[in-house]
């Protein structure tokens, strides 16, 4: 590809194809027009085709076999380079909205292509031909995305986008279970616990297969830039629920409490919408939603005025009270940091922190 003419968007025709018509009817084979405008035949191919420019000199010499006026091919030409040039604008400037950079480096699409070259596999990446079709495609979950993110933090819609069609990619190539919902509540006190197992080797896997009985794919994806999510659910054909974590955040509070976060969107809410957790994301009902039900799964009420009483002075308390209900100490901290009874700077060292260049490694 190496001009602006690899990419022709069907409205933007070129004058060669109104001059095939008329010789067409004319019955005038391309040999005969050549010599009569005066180029060689695979010359003449290339103007038709549009990759040759139609000048002046040659629209006067068109004119007089065509019959039609020199002005009208001139301006035919004109309109179609600024089609074409339009076409151009608009396939850099959805390139520029994608994370190319980190797609090449984590091999969604292939390294040390050229500008076209990699619009064309950013067009294969998502499967599509056209930015049409991308747009008939995406255009729902482009709205979807805009509208549950904020405006304030960087989030940019088509990265958000490209995350998401990664995961469901991903989930692809899995066997599902059909998806349901009861199934997956009366799994949510084993999924629990899980949080007091440290190593993502160990409870990945397991989480992974009770997540997978109840129909659910669960996908761990780092974020690309443009994308500040901790985890996100959304439905494919509204049947097959997806569930994507990033490990944005690192430790186990923000991961456990994302986990949930999601899982309640899946029992609370429908299968329509796109829902994207983080401190970022904009709040809503549904979001709020989300959050008090992940709260009452890691502490639930019956232990809540308890919490609140330990401090940052507490730490034996802290310790006992998670071992005591169940859950990470790290959860406990965390839930303590949020509701203000604990500075962020203090008890950090009771979390867990990931490795998430070894978790991802690994997957």
């Amino acid at each position: 590809m190496n001009n602006s003419l690899d990419f022709s968007p069907s409205w933007a025709s070129p004058p060669g194809d109104t001059i095939r018509s008329i010789l067409f009817q004319r019955d005038v084979n391309i040999e005969e027009f050549s010599d009569l405008v005066g180029l060689d035949v695979d010359s003449c191919e290339r103007m038709l085709s549009g990759y040759e420019k139609i000048t002046k000199e040659l629209a006067r010499n068109i004119a007089l076999v065509t019959e039609v006026s020199e002005n009208f091919w001139l301006n035919r030409e004109k309109k179609y380079r600024q089609q074409i040039e339009a076409s151009r604008d608009e396939r850099l400037q959805w390139l520029d909205k994608l994370p190319t950079q980190d797609m090449v480096k984590w091999n969604w699409i292939p390294k040390g292509l050229k500008v076209w070259d990699k619009f064309s596999a950013c067009l294969d990446f998502f499967n599509v031909s056209s930015l049409d079709e991308w747009d008939e495609k995406f255009s729902s979950r482009l709205t979807n995305v805009a509208f549950r993110t904020s405006n304030s933090f960087d989030n940019v819609p088509a990265s958000v986008i490209t995350w998401l069609y990664q995961a469901e990619k991903i989930a692809s190539k899995e066997v599902k279970s059909e998806w349901n919902k009861e199934k997956l509540i009366h799994s949510i006190e084993l999924i629990r616990s899980l949080t007091t197992q440290e190593d993502p080797d160990i409870f990945i896997p397991q989480l992974r297969s009770i997540l997978g009985d109840c129909g659910v794919s669960l996908v761990l994806l780092q974020t690309p830039q443009g994308t500040r999510a901790s985890g996100a659910t959304f439905f494919v054909e509204q049947k097959y629920p997806i569930l994507v974590l990033s490990f944005r955040h690192k430790t186990d509070d923000h991961f456990w409490f994302s986990l949930f976060h999601e899982i309640g969107h899946l029992v609370l809410h429908g299968n329509k919408a796109i829902f994207i957790e983080g401190k970022e994301i904009a709040t809503s009902k549904e979001e709020c939603e989300a959050n008090d039900f992940a709260q009452e799964v890691l502490i639930p009420n019956e232990y809540r005025k308890e919490l609140q009483t330990l401090t940052h002075r507490d730490l034996r308390k802290i310790v006992k009270f998670a071992k005591k209900i169940g859950i990470s100490k790290g959860i406990v901290v965390g839930q303590l940091q949020n509701s203000g009874n604990v500075p962020y700077g203090y008890l950090n060292k009771l979390k867990v922190k990931y490795d998430t260049s070894r978790v991802f490694l690994n997957l």
